[in-house]
C-alpha cells in the first residue's frame, strides 16, 4: 500500500500528528514492566498504514548509571524507553518522534508537544476501561470508531 503524502490539498489528505501515551495506552498501566495488550496495536498500524504519524508521548527514559552494573540504592540500569520502543517494533508500528514534534521545534521552546490529537489515559473525557483491582487504559474499541469517523472527517469528507 502506497502512504499517502503529509498534505495533499488538492486530495484532501492531510496526515496527522496524533501523541500518544504508553502505559495505559498502549498497554495496561504496569510501569515498570510493560503491561498486557489491550487491542491498541491494531488501531495504531491502521493509522499508520493510512499514513498518519505517532509522537510518543511518554514519561518513560532509560536509565544509565555513572558506574553501569554497579548497584545504586538497589537499581540496576533501567532501560523503559527502550522497552516501550521494542514494544512497537515487535508489533511493527513506526514511531515518528518520542517527546517532540521536529517540525515546530524550532519555534516552540514552551516544552509543550504540538500535535492534531492526543490520545492518553490522564485526559479528560478519554474513553477508558476500569477493571477492578487495575489502572483505567484507553478503551480502543471506542477510539477506534472515533477515529474511523473524525478521520473521514478531518480529511475532507463531512
Amino acid at each position: 500500500m502506497e502512504k499517502p503524502v503529509i498534505l495533499d490539498i488538492e486530495n484532501g489528505f492531510h496526515s496527522l500528528v496524533i501523541a500518544i501515551g504508553f502505559d495505559g495506552v498502549c498497554v495496561k498501566d504496569k510501569f515498570p514492566r510493560i503491561g498486557e495488550d489491550i487491542g491498541a496495536a491494531h488501531v495504531l498500524r491502521k493509522l499508520t498504514d493510512t499514513g498518519h504519524r505517532l509522537l510518543l508521548y511518554t514519561s518513560r527514559i532509560d536509565i544509565k548509571h555513572v558506574n553501569p552494573g554497579v548497584r545504586v540504592g538497589g537499581i540496576y540500569d533501567r532501560f523503559y524507553l527502550t522497552q516501550a520502543l521494542l514494544w512497537f517494533e515487535m508489533n511493527k508500528i513506526p514511531v515518528w518522534s518520542v517527546n517532540i514534534n521536529p517540525e515546530v521545534r524550532s519555534v516552540n521552546y514552551s516544552g509543550k508537544i504540538h500535535a492534531d490529537l492526543f490520545i492518553d489515559n490522564k485526559a479528560l473525557g478519554s474513553p477508558l476501561v476500569s477493571p477492578f483491582n487495575e489502572r483505567p487504559y484507553i478503551d480502543w474499541l471506542y477510539v477506534d470508531k472515533w477515529l474511523d469517523r473524525a478521520c473521514y472527517y478531518w480529511n475532507g469528507v463531512k
